[in-house]
């Protein structure tokens, strides 16, 4: 019980950046289901969605896989650090 009590109270050394971290995986998440939609929809339901000229296909295709890896790995290395 004491342990669980001392682990409860520890506070993480950087929250702001955790949540920083968290929050690009979230992005690249959404930006992940959006594709997927608007692929779904073209092939499916016979929609003309395109994604603008502007944006190159790479950026397009693994911006979403590119940002949820490595906010992954960011988010990860902070969790086990506290303040001491």
């Amino acid at each position: 019980m004491k342990q669980k009590v001392i682990q409860d109270s520890r506070q993480l050394a950087h929250p702001k950046w955790k949540v920083f971290f968290d929050s690009l995986f979230m992005l690249g998440v959404f930006l992940l289901i959006a594709k997927l939609v608007m692929v779904g929809l073209n092939y499916f339901a016979g929609t003309g969605i395109i994604i603008p000229d502007g944006w190159p296909k790479v950026l397009s295709n693994f911006l979403p896989l590119a940002l949820m890896l490595i906010d992954g790995i960011g988010s990860d290395q902070l969790k086990n650090k506290y303040a001491e």
